[in-house]
């Protein structure tokens, strides 16, 4: 019986391992997009929210650079949750990189929207 209760703690471990590899990419990913967001707004190259929400944020080139930089953090956290996943990384990055795709296309429609509505596309 204990080598079934020793294989048991271990799945357990795994499964635990494999649960904070994921969080901890979506963490990166979640994190280093907030930083830049906020730097791009300290410096004054995006708008601050206030002015978001008072005139909009539907200006092509802005959408897009947030776009990349986004997508590319995600990668970035799939690639973190690879790195730490016990075993079958690809599945736990493919699962990590999930939450952050889908944020940034949400992000994307959302954008593209805005920019049908002021005429831009």
């Amino acid at each position: 019986m204990e080598g079934g209760s020793a294989q048991a703690s271990s799945g357990g471990k795994q499964v635990r391992r494999s649960t904070l590899a994921v969080a901890a990419g979506f963490v990166l990913a979640l994190f280093l997009s907030r930083s830049v967001d906020v730097l791009l707004e300290r410096t004054g190259v995006f708008p601050t929210v206030a002015q978001q929400q008072a005139e909009g944020f539907d200006v092509l080139w802005m959408n897009v650079v947030a776009l990349c930089y986004r997508m590319a953090f995600g990668v970035l956290g799939g690639y973190v949750t690879a790195a730490i996943a016990p075993n079958r990384p690809a599945r736990r990055r493919a699962g990590g990189a999930a939450p952050p795709r889908i944020n940034g296309g949400c992000g994307c429609c959302t954008g593209l929207g805005a920019m049908f509505d002021a005429g831009i596309v």
